[in-house]
């Protein structure tokens, strides 16, 4: 286990950390979820920059890197659901997209491909986090912009998923049960 990859499974330790001070609260304060959510949102940089300075990058970093955000934001995004911070349907459209993303990655492991993060998925997850944040901060809970901060977290989170479905659409036009027409790397 490399350290880049140890750092991502700390990201995933941190979630239910994060779950934990956020439902024991301590009155309308989330300042303790919030310097969890960002230490952990601070791994995500890390280990992809030690991984790619050190040649650490590996087909399981690739594999759990996304699913450690995935993870990380869906947490965050459930529990604030459950507090009424925001709308249920944002959650559907977020968890839908990478629900969608992760079903073509696992037809790309079976044609033999890895499909990296793009930078539309590094945007998006930049996107994310900033909004996270910013809802999380004590002193913007209540600030008139978080509608539009949400919409455009939707809408961006909506344009990643269509550019990874876009730049791999050939692994689900040829892709039959029980039989990979892909190369290997093809679509990376």
């Amino acid at each position: 286990m490399n350290l880049p990859n140890t750092i991502t499974l700390i990201r995933i330790a941190l979630v239910p950390i994060f779950m934990l001070a956020f439902a024991l609260g301590w009155g309308e304060s989330y300042d303790l979820p919030f310097y969890i959510f960002t230490a952990a949102a601070l791994t995500d940089s890390l280990d992809g920059y030690l991984a790619r300075r050190r040649g650490q990058v590996t087909t399981f970093g690739k594999f759990i890197d996304p699913l450690a955000d995935k993870l990380l934001v869906s947490a965050v995004l459930i529990m604030m659901t459950g507090r009424g911070l925001i709308a249920a349907w944002v959650v559907v459209v977020i968890l839908g997209r990478d629900f969608i993303v992760t079903s073509l990655r696992l037809i790309a492991v079976e044609a033999g491909v890895i499909i990296a993060a793009k930078l539309s998925g590094k945007i998006k997850m930049f996107v994310q986090v900033g909004v996270i944040m910013f809802m999380l901060s004590s002193i913007t809970a209540a600030s008139v912009i978080v509608p539009y901060l949400v919409y455009g977290m939707v809408a961006v989170t909506v344009w990643s998923g269509f550019d990874y479905i876009w730049k791999h659409r050939q692994l689900l036009v040829h892709a039959t049960p029980g039989s990979s027409t892909a190369t290997p790397g093809a679509h990376e």
